[in-house]
């Protein structure tokens, strides 16, 4: 019996799992079909690309990950304005949810590439070395 109740423990998180991934989809779907009609308003953020969207475990907390052309640096300065389109991105996206809550929204800056681009350079110098030695 206690290993029957571990095994649909187990099915139920998988399903949870799953139907967070579908939600976190749909949600990047929407904001960026949103964003895009922001980017006709504010043209300064046309260089703003959502990445990814994150949920919490709960789903009341949903993070968006956002590249610029100009780094870390141009996010930082267009911060604010990205900001200021934070509560109509919410009711927009509550109008498209068909749940009870729609999730506060955090807008963070996505370091993903720059990290792969990092790694590419060290790996770059670790073959140039090892070139060297065998020469």
């Amino acid at each position: 019996m206690l290993a029957l109740k571990h095994t649909i423990i187990m099915k139920r998180s998988k399903v949870s799992y799953i139907k967070r991934a579908q939600r976190a989809s749909f949600l990047q779907h929407q904001v960026g079909s949103f964003f895009v009609t922001i980017m006709q308003d504010e043209p300064s953020l046309a260089t703003f690309t959502l990445t990814r969207v994150e949920l919490s475990d709960k789903g009341g907390m949903c993070n968006l990950f956002f590249m610029c052309a100009g780094g870390k640096k141009e996010f930082e300065e267009k911060f604010n304005q990205l900001v200021v389109y934070k509560p109509g991105l919410r009711h927009a996206l509550s109008k498209a949810l068909n749940s009870r809550y729609c999730p506060d929204l955090m807008f963070k800056y996505d370091e993903t590439l720059e990290k792969v681009e990092k790694i590419e350079r060290l790996l770059d110098s670790l073959k140039e070395s090892d070139t060297q030695e065998e020469q």
